[in-house]
């Protein structure tokens, strides 16, 4: 008996197409070209660029976080704002993975290998990147 199989065509992108592509879709940053680390470099080169391509993403993400988790930030002081936004970066696990997959889905291979031998110490520098981000945005995430 013969099982009819769906062929679906679709065109492949290679790894080094892809690279390209995100490369070329991101926005240009400007910063120094003196870096004291790695991860100084990979933080203005890479991570800068990253959360300004993905930020309505991560808006969107973080307001139905909170949306869902009936987290009201908009009646409490800025100061306190500030606190809960920091606080729910740091600890909350699933946000901070859908959140990391969000940025990690937009670099290249070799972004990615860099990311992996720096892993910690960017993790702590995406997680206080994107509570900035948050915090300075709030307004936008009511509004979403």
């Amino acid at each position: 008996m013969l099982i009819p199989y769906l062929v679906i065509l679709q065109t492949v992108m290679n790894q080094s197409e892809r690279d390209l592509e995100l490369s070329r879709i991101r926005p240009l940053i400007h910063a120094t070209d003196t870096f004291r680390s790695a991860q100084e470099r990979f933080h203005h080169q890479v991570l800068r660029p990253l959360l300004k391509l993905q930020n309505e993403l991560l808006l969107i993400q973080f307001s139905e976080w909170l949306r869902g988790n009936k987290v009201i930030l908009h009646n409490r002081p800025e100061g306190d704002q500030k606190q809960v936004i920091e606080h729910i970066c740091k600890t909350n696990k699933r946000l901070r993975a859908e959140l990391f997959g969000i940025l990690i889905g937009a670099m290249t291979a070799e972004e990615y290998q860099l990311y992996l031998l720096h892993q910690r110490e960017l993790n702590k520098r995406i997680t206080a990147m994107w509570a900035k981000r948050l915090f300075d945005q709030v307004q936008r995430i009511y509004d979403l």
